[in-house]
């Protein structure tokens, strides 16, 4: 399970309200839930409101998060832009072997939220790795 390691909300990050239910089964916070410790691409949409990246979702990127217990939509959540994470495994970067050196982005038309080691279109810099579980996280911003 991931984590942040490094990380100052004053000002590797922002604060932003959830757009929907994270971490939730048929309604009910699921605390076993596949998606809680996983490193999530997010973004902002129209209404200031995060949501993890996906096929499809008008929100360009803005961070990356893990949530370590579900949250309610309207929730206000820490999304990281600059810090450093541990703990990351293969699965969270689509399956990639991960190692030293390794470049992260986001890809929006990869499933909810999924970081990648490969850069595609309308993709974002995320980070580079520094060991193989460790995230140095330099979020790139720019307008799409």
């Amino acid at each position: 399970m991931s984590r942040y390691d490094k990380y100052d909300p004053m000002t590797g990050g922002f604060r932003a309200p959830l757009l929907a239910n994270f971490g939730y089964t048929a309604s009910l916070p699921d605390r076993k839930h596949a998606d809680l410790g996983k490193l999530l691409a997010v973004g902002i949409n129209t209404a200031g409101k995060v949501l993890p990246l996906a096929a499809g979702a008008a929100a360009p990127f803005a961070g990356v998060l893990i949530l370590t217990s579900p949250m309610a939509a309207g929730d206000m959540i820490d999304v990281m832009t600059d810090g450093e994470i541990t703990d990351l495994v293969d699965a969270e970067v689509g399956g990639a072997s991960l190692g030293a050196g390794l470049a992260i982005y986001s890809d929006p038309a990869l499933a909810t939220g999924v970081p990648t080691t490969t850069f595609a279109a309308n993709g974002f810099y995320i980070g580079r790795m520094v060991e193989s579980t460790r995230l140095i996280v330099r979020c790139m911003m720019r307008t799409v």
